[in-house]
């Protein structure tokens, strides 16, 4: 399909029981960080379960906006920082591409 990959995230990474604070790792914790070295391909992060995630999809209200300061949302805006500086990279690639500078 000729798209690029910009990068992989680690959904479903871990969650963090909200009445005592204990991390559990349910499944695979750190595999999305290994394909992306195996595949040589930026690793943009983790996001945990949880689930005012889906509660704010329901409602149509982003977690970002529900709860800004949440570990989840501050999880989402790292990732998205990472996704807008990779879209940079490829494009300024691709423009570098389809105009090589003279020599």
């Amino acid at each position: 399909m000729n798209v690029s990959v910009l990068g992989i995230v680690e959904n479903m990474s871990y969650f963090v029981c909200p009445r005592c604070g204990t991390r559990a790792e349910i499944f695979s914790f750190g595999l999305g960080e290994e394909e992306a070295q195996n595949l040589g391909i930026p690793f943009l992060g983790r996001i945990p379960i949880d689930p005012d995630v889906r509660a704010g999809g329901d409602r149509g209200t982003p977690l970002v906006v529900a709860d800004p300061g949440s570990a989840t949302a501050e999880a989402f805006r790292q990732i998205a920082c990472k996704i807008a500086a990779r879209i940079s990279v490829v494009n300024l690639t691709q423009h570098m591409i389809d105009n090589p500078v003279a020599s």
